[in-house]
């Protein structure tokens, strides 16, 4: 009965690889929608030889440059700031991060169009607050880049936070308690403790920002930036549909795809995984280890530890974090 609940999911993976293997065999075709002609790896040469192409991959590297920093680091400092604040506070704050996440990418294509439109736009408007020139954000490659990257982290930027705020929400309690009585800061905590910790999170999501930037295709569209600012998912698009050249189409596709496999098995391969055993990996850590790292100004704390040696009682032992546990319940009291 448990193996029928994976049918869903073997139907679709089945239905991915016939897509896979008749879009491979499109891109071995000279092919419109009227005709084919079998060329081989022809249209893998053309693209070889088109500097258009070149030009495109590199637009989607650099795409990825601006998007990782900005839809995977802004986000986890935003997580960071907010986690351990107020709950409805920080429900608000994430109801209003995640809002534009709501709303149909082409609609926020739209009013990111008009923020960054050459005469009227708000982007324009603000610049000359300071007295500077009004910019052609869309007229250029560099400033095109940076508006398209501008409206996709907009509408990303709830999602990742999220994503972060629920790693973060996860970690034990008792290891910040922990980090405390070694006198950490809060911001140190967050640096030293807590990123670490997300880390995998971190790095899970660095993945799925560059092969989202190598698929960005709609925000391109409507905000119709020059073609030096386009990538290549906008050049397939165009390829096949505009130029209804679907073998030639196909081909760029596979590429694109190939691209996408070698990102993710870079990324497995740099991130050395490592299995750790949670008793293992953890060094003893008892009442008389944590006396040894604190400071004499601590006595409160230092005479909790005391009182409870001298009792000696019962549900201390040597496990990691119970000890630092009972000793904030009992300086609390």
């Amino acid at each position: 009965m448990k193996r029928l609940l994976l049918l869903p999911a073997v139907i679709l993976f089945c239905l991915m690889l016939v897509a896979v293997g008749v879009n491979l065999r499109l891109s071995l075709f000279r092919s419109n929608i009227i005709t084919e002609t079998f060329i081989g790896v022809g249209n893998y040469v053309e693209i070889l030889s088109d500097s258009g192409f070149h030009r495109r991959l590199i637009n989607s590297l650099l795409y990825a440059v601006v998007l990782v920093p900005a839809q995977a680091g802004i986000p986890l400092v935003l997580a960071l700031f907010i986690f351990d604040i107020k709950k409805s506070i920080r429900s608000s704050v994430m109801f209003a991060l995640y809002l534009p996440s709501f709303t149909a990418g082409i609609i926020i294509s739209t009013v990111w169009r008009w923020i960054l439109h050459p005469r009227a736009g708000l982007a324009n408007w603000l610049l000359s607050l300071f007295g500077m020139e009004p910019v052609m954000w869309m007229g250029y490659r560099g400033t095109s880049i940076i508006g398209i990257s501008m409206a996709l982290t907009s509408v990303a930027l709830g999602f990742y936070t999220l994503v972060y705020m629920t790693a973060l929400l996860s970690v034990p309690s008792e290891v910040i308690d922990a980090a405390r009585i070694d006198g950490a800061s809060a911001a140190r905590i967050r640096v030293a403790v807590l990123v670490p910790i997300v880390s995998p999170t971190i790095k899970l999501i660095t993945l799925l920002v560059a092969i989202g930037a190598m698929q960005v295709w709609e925000t391109i569209y409507m905000m119709a930036p020059v073609q030096d600012a386009t990538n290549l998912m906008y050049d397939l698009y165009q390829t096949a549909f505009r130029f209804s050249r679907h073998g030639l189409g196909a081909a760029k596709s596979v590429v694109l795809m190939l691209i996408i496999v070698v990102l993710a098995v870079v990324k497995r391969r740099v991130e050395k995984p490592r299995v750790e055993k949670s008793r293992s990996v953890r060094q003893p850590c008892t009442l008389k280890d944590i006396a040894t790292r604190l400071s004499p100004a601590n006595t409160k704390i230092l005479a909790a530890i005391e009182e409870a040696l001298n009792k000696k009682i019962p549900e201390l032992d040597n496990d990691y974090w119970k000890p630092v546990a009972v000793v904030k319940r009992r300086v609390e009291r």
